[in-house]
């Protein structure tokens, strides 16, 4: 199963800092959450006001793996860094 997350930010954004929360988290999560296979993730290299910002790839197991890794602490520190970089808004899709 992949989890795809399409993430937009309010104020400027430091794609070198959000590159490196996301490497940091995934890298991470890959060694300690065993349900991640592989992540990608790309910027947006177009400014426009109708983009999205970044977009993340996260490679799961099956759909029963989705809880451990939303659940995961190091997950929700993820969040909550993105949130104080000034993430206002996110769309997910998950896909077989």
């Amino acid at each position: 199963m992949k989890h795809i997350v399409l993430f937009k930010f309010e104020r400027n954004k430091n794609y070198e800092k959000l590159s490196k929360i996301l490497t940091g988290t995934y890298d991470k999560l890959e060694k300690e959450c065993n349900v991640i296979k592989n992540y990608e993730f790309k910027v947006n290299c177009l400014e426009n006001e109708a983009n999205m910002d970044i977009i993340l790839f996260v490679d799961l197991g099956n759909d029963y793996m989705l809880k451990d890794y939303i659940d995961h602490p190091v997950h929700q520190e993820f969040i909550n860094a993105f949130k104080n970089e000034g993430l206002s808004s996110k769309s997910v899709i998950d896909v077989e």
